[in-house]
């Protein structure tokens, strides 16, 4: 009978531990959850004040680009070149 109750007590000290390890993965999820947040408000504010002094460079065509091949040399076929 002995051994029943010590098979009982360490049940009950299994599922404390479960239950408290439960706990303690769901804190640290949220926990990490509320940095994620918090570190999302920092960066988009870095972001919005930068905003106004970048500026996207801008592409023009140059229209003498193309220009013929020497030696009428053609092009083939060129995707892989």
């Amino acid at each position: 009978m002995l051994w029943h109750k010590q098979t009982i007590a360490l049940e009950c000290v299994l599922a404390t531990i479960k239950l408290h390890q439960k706990w303690v993965v769901g804190g640290a999820l949220a926990a990490s959850l509320m940095v994620l947040g918090v570190g999302q408000a920092v960066l988009q504010d870095k972001a919005e004040a930068q905003r106004a002094t970048v500026q996207a460079p801008t592409c023009e065509v140059d229209p003498f680009r193309s220009k013929p091949l020497p030696n009428g040399w053609l092009l083939g076929m060129t995707i892989g070149a």
